[in-house]
């Protein structure tokens, strides 16, 4: 009966150091994946882990870079559109037609906005139409040349 015992004990001894030396050998495994998944490749040349940080880190990069241009160029729309609509407004003020001109042709609204003294020559190479200024109407603010800003 002793040596049943005994032969029992020594064979869950050898059985754990069989599961022992397996789990050692899947470590060691997994520990050198590891290092080859944090490690770099080459001098050259970046881990692999490396890698996925860069392209996750660039992504994420690329959408705040995107959200913060969406802002600004909401804002930036929202300006050009308030400075036309000013700009409109003073023509319609100074001389309808020229008003209307500029709500019929985008192109030339945009060109009327940077250049808003361009609109008195326009005015008159149309068909010698003059344009009232505010000194002439009354109002007695002088005259700056520009309309709406």
């Amino acid at each position: 009966m002793t040596n049943v015992i005994g032969l029992i004990i020594l064979l869950i001894l050898i059985t754990q150091l069989v599961i022992s030396l397996f789990l050692l050998a899947h470590g060691i495994k997994l520990y050198r994946n590891f290092h080859k998944f944090v490690l770099p490749i080459g001098p050259d040349q970046p881990s692999p882990l490396g890698v996925v940080v860069s392209s996750v880190s660039d992504k994420i990069a690329g959408k705040i870079h995107a959200a913060i241009l969406g802002i600004f160029s909401g804002q930036s729309r929202v300006e050009k559109a308030a400075e036309g609509e000013l700009v409109e407004a003073g023509l319609n003020e100074v001389n309808p037609l020229c008003g209307v001109l500029a709500a019929q042709f985008p192109k030339l609204r945009k060109l009327l906005v940077k250049n808003p003294e361009l609109a008195q020559i326009a005015l008159s190479k149309i068909g010698g139409l003059k344009m009232k200024s505010p000194e002439s109407s009354g109002n007695g603010k002088p005259w700056t040349g520009s309309f709406g800003g």
